[in-house]
């Protein structure tokens, strides 16, 4: 199934935010990944010893110094709605437009791909404790007395898991107030963001929107949707955290890039999947008024390869550069494919690309004249959606 849609009026993209293992800018990634300084962290729990990784890439915990909030406001926020707090600061930060007092806060919009909070029921740290009870009995407690149960679950357990929570707290504290949405739970997550925040700036709903993307924390129930997917035999999909923002405006900037065609649909049936692929392909590029031969670069998300064949069978030069970035640097979740934005942001004002090595451990960077940069991005159900940015308006 393809959803046919189109843009009103040109909308621009300025650079936001990135926080993954590697830093909290896109320069340090870009550096990163150029050089193969992938600092990988060490799983840190002893639970996690059966994982098929025996490092998986982690971020810090943002504490209340980088959120800016009160201490007690943390009490109601889980990790990954720090990681989405904070890289909306660092976007904020860097984007003056955002910030601008002249735009009304019913004009600034917020657009949130969240991953569902994978949190045991019990806590995790309970069963941990009743483990650990378990195993000498010769310390008398009552497991199922009020007294343990609220010693144990940690205070506001149960908001600190809503992914409202953590919407909540992003439009609160940088006044954001205008058309929202929010979306979940896989990569292809951050594309939905992304694409029904630019029909709101292009018809005029929001003057500028926050799009953000935050992947799941590192947690011992990762592993068993992993091996629901089969993800845990794929080495390229190494557990990974982190955030990501952009921001888009209607207002051309000096280094303009805007968001100049997608498409996004449902490819049910894997036997189709290769002409399925190029169906969506086609319906960018027509929206963006190019053809395959145009593309400069190509950054797809948690696809495979089969979108890679079905964007060269369209005609794309034989010689044009891919990036797979979570075979360098995890799979991060609705995080990717707005880091992977950032990257060809990077380099379509820059005018240089990355391109994956043969060991894919780093990769390679590149000069080149970059004026339209294709990204994907795929979940696990038959989504597909794909961006195409372009240096200036077509």
């Amino acid at each position: 199934m393809i959803k046919t849609e189109s843009k009103k009026a040109p909308v621009f993209v300025e650079q936001g935010s990135v926080y993954c293992s590697a830093g909290n800018n896109v320069n340090s990634l870009w550096q990163a990944l150029a050089n193969g300084q992938q600092n990988l962290t060490a799983l840190p729990c002893p639970a996690y010893d059966a994982w098929p990784w025996s490092q998986v890439f982690l971020v810090e915990e943002p504490g209340a110094s980088e959120l800016g909030v009160d201490r007690k406001i943390l009490r109601t926020m889980e990790k990954q709605a720090k990681m989405a707090l904070y890289g909306a600061a660092l976007a904020v930060q860097q984007v003056e437009t955002l910030a601008n007092k002249s735009i009304s806060s019913a004009k600034k919009g917020l657009y949130l791909a969240l991953p569902t909070v994978d949190e045991s029921v019990p806590p995790w740290s309970l069963l941990e404790t009743l483990h650990e009870v378990s195993a000498t009995p010769a310390q008398p407690i009552e497991l199922s007395s009020s007294e343990f149960l609220q010693r144990e679950i940690p205070a506001f357990f149960g908001l600190s898991t809503l992914n409202s929570n953590a919407c909540a707290h992003i439009s609160a504290c940088f006044d954001l107030t205008g058309a929202m949405g929010a979306y979940s739970p896989f990569a292809d997550a951050a594309f939905q963001a992304l694409i029904d925040a630019t029909g709101a700036v292009a018809q005029g709903e929001n003057s500028v929107a926050l799009v953000g993307g935050v992947s799941p924390k590192v947690n011992p129930q990762l592993l068993l949707q992993y091996e629901h997917w089969g993800w845990d035999k794929l080495p390229a999909l190494i557990p990974a955290e982190g955030s990501s923002f952009v921001v888009l405006t209607a207002n051309k900037n000096p280094d303009a890039v805007c968001v100049n065609g997608f498409a996004r649909g449902f490819i049910c049936n894997s036997a189709e999947a290769l002409e399925a692929y190029q169906q969506l392909l086609a319906q960018a590029l027509t929206n963006a008024n190019i053809t395959a031969a145009d593309i400069d670069w190509f950054l797809p998300f948690a696809t495979g390869s089969k979108d890679i064949q079905a964007l060269f069978a369209l005609g794309a030069k034989e010689s044009l550069p891919i990036l797979s970035s979570e075979s360098c640097m995890g799979f991060s979740g609705a995080a990717g494919p707005l880091i992977n934005l950032n990257l060809a942001l990077h380099g379509l004002q820059q005018q240089k690309y990355l391109v994956n090595t043969p060991n894919n451990i780093n990769a390679q960077e590149n000069a080149g004249a970059l004026r339209h940069v294709a990204l994907s991005a795929a979940g696990p159900e038959g989504q597909y959606l794909v961006v195409i940015l372009s240096r200036e308006v077509i």
